[in-house]
């Protein structure tokens, strides 16, 4: 399944990032925005991911990153209740829904709630799942100096590298969470949100109070709720289906605040909302695949192929570095100045792809023999097995620097075609990109790049002219990526081998060094 990203306006000027899942033609559902979110970050999720894929079979699935997380805007003016709803009501018009399923989880819950209230000829549905109608200052969960302690440690050590902090909140959500699981969301709490965001965000849900609208729903209500919820107690969702007219309570058996896939009530829980929905559930044998999907492409998985974890770099001493190559679905990003050798490092990628049947991809700002001859100059021959090429001369699709739409297009048809093998993409064009289009727009193509090949399980490096760009660009396009390896000169400025650091990588926790000559015996 392929989510598509997109944009709106919500009423104070404010972006908010929505996507949309699955075949419209399938009931609509509209997961409420709740803080810690990220429109592709949770693709990658052991938590959330199982999740999409289940809400993805049967329904049209669209979520949004609420004001100040995710991809949504995070500098914005107002963080509150009211601005929430309102930005409900404008990504469900920018879809352009009609009728639909509401899911709210947590503080989704009360937004879902009020915007029911408002439009209850919109909703077919209302599902709360771990919801309140009471945020936890106004219930007097906590005394002031609680409060104030808690508010301090978010403002101290959330945007730390140290999980130690954000541990806290994690063991708050998910308690019986597994190791995996738990370090997965400790990042996302980093990845999602400013420190500043976050104590904004855990005021206002503090401070929420919607228990006396509660009468006025007349929209068909299922509430779902943990028994043993450590985040919000289960008397909340009790006190949900007792006074909303016409509501039924469903009791999950968990001490999780969102049940995960493992646990025994994962099967319950989705078969209560197909039913709630009147939805019939997806035989499971009907594709032939046995998972209880009917995919729109063909998947590694429905094709034999088995994921992998790691996607070797062709460099056997990197490989050792970076325990046996690249973390599978990442974008790395290689940046050095003229000479340093960078684009060995993507000759080797791809070449060591061709020797193990992968599927290569080639995006170049120069001619296919430009390519083959530099690499050659490396010891690489890339003719005998050759990539697919997008570049100045490729046929029959030529590489137009210009025209990023169409480039985006043409990469994902790539993709597209080759869903069932393993993915390589090389881009030695970043930097031909910026001089020849905003960086607004090369952002955005990147963004989109980006998603692209984490959703068809590629591993893409690009490199990009460190000389070329000022420190800020630079700093931007690194934080887009989920590695980055930087070449600079030999360390007393000689001819000597090039310095390779990996600055940052998924799953590498230290910064990590390797001299680089290109066509030394030490680097094959």
């Amino acid at each position: 399944m392929e989510q598509e990203i997109r944009y709106c306006t919500s009423f104070d000027g404010t972006r908010i990032a929505y996507s949309t899942l699955g075949d419209r033609s399938k009931p609509a559902l509209v997961r409420v925005a709740t803080w810690l979110t990220h429109l592709e970050y949770d693709w990658e999720s052991p938590i959330w991911r199982p999740w999409l894929t289940e809400l993805g079979r049967n329904f049209f699935l669209v979520r949004y990153d609420p004001r100040g997380c995710g991809l949504s805007d995070w500098n914005t003016k107002e963080i509150s209740f009211s601005a929430w709803v309102k930005d409900l009501e404008e990504v469900v018009n920018a879809v352009g829904l009609a009728r639909f399923a509401l899911l709210g989880l947590s503080q989704g819950g009360p937004v879902g709630i009020e915007y029911s209230r408002n439009q209850p000829g919109k909703v077919r549905q209302l599902i709360l799942w771990g919801a309140f109608s009471v945020g936890w200052i106004r219930r007097g969960l906590v005394s002031e100096e609680e409060k104030n302690a808690l508010l301090t440690l978010i403002r101290g050590g959330w945007g730390k590298r140290t999980p130690a902090y954000r541990a806290m909140i994690t063991n708050m959500f998910f308690p019986d969470a597994n190791e995996e699981q738990s370090r997965w969301f400790n990042e996302l709490q980093r990845k999602s949100m400013s420190a500043e965001s976050s104590v904004r965000y855990m005021i206002e849900v503090g401070n929420i109070d919607i228990a006396d609208k509660l009468t006025e729903i007349s929209t068909p209500t299922l509430v779902m709720h943990s028994r043993g919820d450590s985040l919000i107690p289960y008397e909340e969702g009790r006190f949900l289906a007792a006074s909303i007219p016409n509501a039924r309570l469903v009791t999950l058996e968990s001490r999780n605040h969102v049940i995960l896939e493992r646990e025994a009530s994962w099967p319950k829980a989705f078969h209560e909302i197909r039913n709630f929905c009147g939805i019939e559930t997806i035989d499971s044998t009907a594709s032939g695949t046995g998972v209880g999907t009917t995919p729109e492409i063909l998947t590694k998985e429905s094709a034999g192929v088995p994921p992998s974890t790691v996607m070797s770099s062709g460099v056997p001493a990197l490989d050792r570095l970076l325990a046996k190559g690249y973390p599978s679905k990442s974008a790395i990003l290689i940046v050095g100045p003229s000479g340093s050798a960078k684009e060995s490092l993507m000759y080797r990628f791809i070449q060591n792809g061709l020797t193990q049947g992968d599927t290569c991809l080639y995006v170049t700002r120069l001619s296919t023999s430009e390519v083959l001859e530099d690499a050659k100059g490396f010891g690489i021959d890339m003719k005998e097995r050759s990539p697919l090429w997008l570049a100045r001369d490729s046929d029959p699709v030529n590489y137009d620097t210009k025209n990023l739409a169409s480039l985006s297009f043409n990469i994902k048809d790539v993709l597209r075609h080759n869903a069932s093998k393993r993915i390589r993409i090389a881009l030695d064009a970043v930097s031909s990109l910026m001089m020849t289009n905003q960086p607004e727009t090369v952002y955005s193509f990147l963004a989109q790049l980006l998603q692209d090949a984490k959703q068809y399980d590629a591993v893409l490096l690009a490199t990009i002219e460190e000389t070329m760009h000022k420190p800020e660009i630079l700093g931007a396009m690194e934080q887009v990526f989920d590695g980055v390896i930087v070449f600079s000169k030999s360390r007393d400025g000689s001819n000597g081998p090039s310095v390779l650091q990996v600055r940052k990588m998924r799953g590498m926790p230290h910064l990590l060094e390797l001299l680089w000559e290109a066509d030394s015996p030490s680097t094959q």
